[in-house]
């Protein structure tokens, strides 16, 4: 009896205990401040579009999923409560998952999971765990051959298409590789057709419970793809790298595998390496603190996996995995983008304590906080007078607005500019705005980018970015009202302008001035075109990332003003002439002689010249 009883405390309860423990001890800061700025409006919009039931997929369109508030909870309904039920649920499932393939599959004993559990949960972010969740259930799979393992990762992908596409991406990439790979092992298409079924049958039950119904569940998987196209392109910046560094990691990431190859270790790197890539570009895009640190964690990660799969203890072994991940993270400290002090994160019980006196004071001090910050984006008297009770949007992206003068908000679809350009989406917030259901006002704030009205998000000019919605502004609102903060736009009975083609240059050339024809009042130049890469450009663009465009603007006193020009909005249109400092209702603004089209880049990767065709805007 008494060994029975030593047996079942060793077996169940200690491990329970120390899972308890780890979720707790590695619980993670919410920080639920409403704020001001283009981060802070998105992580709002999250957050009202769950508690006002606004569906993915038709109502709104971004890179994150009808969860995504569950990244950034404020308190607003019971999002706060439900994060903190998500979170601590992952935490658990992370850290039993880690002991499970500490059991399984290295055969060690409890104080090695612990070690690794702690180590691997208190560093990664909620993306990385439930990547994580989903590497360790394959694994897992793989090792002990247990199909609840396999459910547990297609459950785990199914819920990532809710929450985040960078998430999404990742775990569809571990999971098809994956399934490829026990295809060509074990020849069995059934396993591959059963498992996806029943992938996608848990993602449309899931849509059902969040939504309570099936609308736009296949329009949210189809906006995503147009997404991972365009968010790449709209995010890039060319960050000084070290070559030698990423070399060296990418030499030593392929070198363990060569070393000390075996089935699982194997198994491992076919499971991440196209998560790998995919990661890869999705944190050298933008290569600034959180953006830059996505692929570092992402590494830990995947050695963590490696470790815990290779059967074998060895110093070389522990030392390439330390050192694959410090290489990357050596060549983000050079590159000048990253700000933020890493280090490893033992908070958790304070978290946990802070989230549970959230719930007890309900979040007196943070809703002051929020009150503060939204004291800066209040309407004055006269400007809520005029919109009242009907329908806004505001443009570009200070949503903020609608938390701070408790607005009836009628977003477009892809509710903020410049954030994710492709010109499918931007067609669909373009007929959104010619449609019954547009809003009745628009708030078109004045300190943008930097304070500056008409700068769009790393300088681009406002109305380059999602030309087509920028027209339909134009033309289906009229100014009504203007402050030190905001103009007030009410839609027009008819529309305003007329758009027809207009000849001019064919052909552009990169790093030469185009010189423009003369325009009337109240007309304006717009031009369309398809920037064409060689071979050598669409190889560096599929394994790596975009270069940094610009578009020059000489004006008629010889002043030259430069914009960032994100090159998927070219298709939309990008606004030639003249050149708007402002809002204007009327098109004026100052004459532009000359316009220029650079790249920071190789000239070998892009062709000489594109082709070009011109559009005349004129009032009616």
């Amino acid at each position: 009896m008494k060994t029975n009883n030593s047996f079942t405390a060793k077996q169940f309860f200690l491990p329970a205990l120390l899972l308890l423990f780890l979720a707790v001890f590695t619980f993670p800061e919410f920080d639920p401040v409403i704020g001001t700025g283009l981060d802070q409006g998105y992580v709002y919009c999250f957050n009202y579009f769950f508690n006002q039931g606004i569906s993915h997929g038709t109502d709104a369109i971004f890179s994150y999923g009808p969860l995504g508030f569950i990244r950034f909870p404020l308190l607003i309904g019971n999002n706060y409560l439900l994060t903190f039920c998500f979170t601590f649920s992952f935490q658990l499932l992370f850290v039993w998952l880690v002991f499970q393939a500490t059991k399984h599959i290295k055969q060690k004993g409890l104080w090695l999971a612990f070690i690794a559990a702690l180590l691997l949960s208190a560093n990664l972010r909620i993306d990385e765990k439930m990547m994580g969740c989903v590497a360790f259930a394959l694994v897992l799979n793989f090792t002990t051959r247990k199909n609840h393992f396999l459910f547990i990762a297609i459950t785990v992908t199914a819920l990532s298409f809710f929450v985040k596409l960078n998430i999404a991406a990742a775990a569809v990439m571990m999971s098809a590789s994956y399934l490829l790979l026990d295809f060509f092992r074990n020849k069995k298409l059934n396993n591959i057709l059963l498992t996806v079924g029943i992938g996608f049958s848990i993602y449309f039950l899931l849509w059902i419970v969040i939504n309570h119904n099936v609308d736009g569940s296949l329009l949210h998987l189809r906006n995503w793809f147009f997404i991972s196209n365009g968010n790449l392109g709209a995010t890039s910046v060319n960050a000084p790298n070290d070559k030698l560094l990423l070399s060296l990691m990418l030499i030593f990431l392929a070198g363990y595998w060569y070393l000390f190859r075996s089935e699982n270790v194997t198994t491992v790197y076919v499971v991440f390496a196209f998560a790998l890539w995919a990661v890869f570009r999705y944190s050298i895009a933008r290569e600034e603190n959180h953006h830059a640190l996505a692929f570092f964690n992402f590494l830990i990660l995947f050695g963590g996996v490696l470790f815990l799969a290779d059967e074998k203890l060895g110093g070389l072994r522990i030392a390439l995995l330390i050192v694959i991940p410090y290489l990357y993270y050596q060549n983000i400290l050079q590159t000048g983008h990253f700000h933020i002090e890493w280090k490893m994160k033992y908070e958790g019980i304070a978290n946990f304590k802070r989230a549970v006196t959230i719930f007890r004071d309900a979040g007196e001090e943070f809703n002051r906080q929020s009150e503060q910050n939204l004291s800066n984006v209040l309407l004055a008297d006269s400007a809520r007078k005029i919109i009242a009770d009907n329908t806004v949007d505001i443009f570009p992206w200070e949503t903020s607005y609608v938390a701070a003068n408790n607005l009836n908000y009628k977003n477009r679809p892809l509710f903020q500019l410049g954030c994710v350009n492709n010109a499918v989406l931007d067609k669909v917030n373009a007929d959104f705005l010619h449609s019954a259901q547009a809003p009745q006002y628009y708030i078109w704030t004045k300190q943008n980018w930097w304070g500056q009205e008409m700068s769009s998000i790393d300088f681009r000019y406002i109305l380059s970015d999602d030309g087509q919605v920028n027209f339909s502004i134009m033309n289906n609102y009229t100014q009504i009202y203007e402050d030190e903060k905001v103009r007030i736009l009410k839609r027009t009975e008819k529309e305003k302008l007329t758009v027809e083609k207009f000849n001019h240059t064919n052909t552009i050339n990169w790093n030469e001035w185009t010189s423009l024809p003369e325009l009337t009042n109240g007309t304006a130049l717009r031009m369309k075109f398809n920037i064409e890469r060689t071979l050598v450009g669409k190889l560096k663009h599929s394994f790596y990332k975009e270069p940094e465009y610009y578009m020059l603007y000489q004006l008629e006193n010889d002043s030259i003003k430069k914009h960032r020009l994100v090159v998927q909005n070219t298709e939309s249109g990008i606004w030639a002439a003249p050149y708007l400092t402002q809002y204007s209702d009327s098109l004026k603004g100052e004459k532009v002689k000359a316009i220029k089209f650079v790249y920071t880049d190789r000239a070998f990767v892009y062709k000489p010249h594109f082709n070009v065709e011109w559009e005349i805007i004129e009032l009616k």
